[in-house]
């Protein structure tokens, strides 16, 4: 069956992932702060994606400059979509917020389905679906007060 073909993925994919992420983060300092549990499964999931999105690229052949300068837009890209999110829904109601982290909620999963269940099920086993349910009650756990 073989290692789907993630690299050609990782770019698309990690700009929808970022991008409603960041706009989200940005909103969510509307209200004062960041929602704890949100940030700890951005920063959870933003760490391995990074790492695997980065070995696509080189595994691509692309030059270790080209990776970095990949990586520097979609941070400057991210930091102008959180100031962007955080201007937009300061005069908003809860139901645009809602409907962004609906937007960002399904870019995560599908950036996991898309980009690193596949290699982390190949390589990890069946202990993978474990750690993922672990992981999305822990930040259950985080969201409540």
């Amino acid at each position: 069956m073989g290692t789907p073909d993630r690299g050609k993925t990782a770019g698309p994919a990690i700009v929808l992932d970022g991008i409603p992420e960041s706009l989200v983060l940005g909103a969510t300092l509307v209200g004062g702060g960041i929602n704890p549990s949100f940030f700890a499964a951005v920063l959870i999931s933003n760490f391995p994606e990074g790492l695997s999105g980065t070995r696509d690229l080189l595994d691509e052949g692309h030059r270790r400059v080209t990776v970095v300068g990949v990586w520097l837009a979609v941070a400057v890209a991210s930091a102008l979509a959180a100031a962007i999110g955080n201007a937009a829904f300061a005069s908003m109601s809860s139901t645009p917020l809602a409907l962004a982290q609906s937007f960002a909620a399904g870019a995560i999963i599908t950036m996991l389905a898309d980009t690193m269940f596949p290699e982390a099920f190949e390589q990890g086993g069946n202990f993978v679906g474990v750690a993922t349910a672990l992981g999305f009650a822990t930040a259950f756990l985080l969201s409540r007060p």
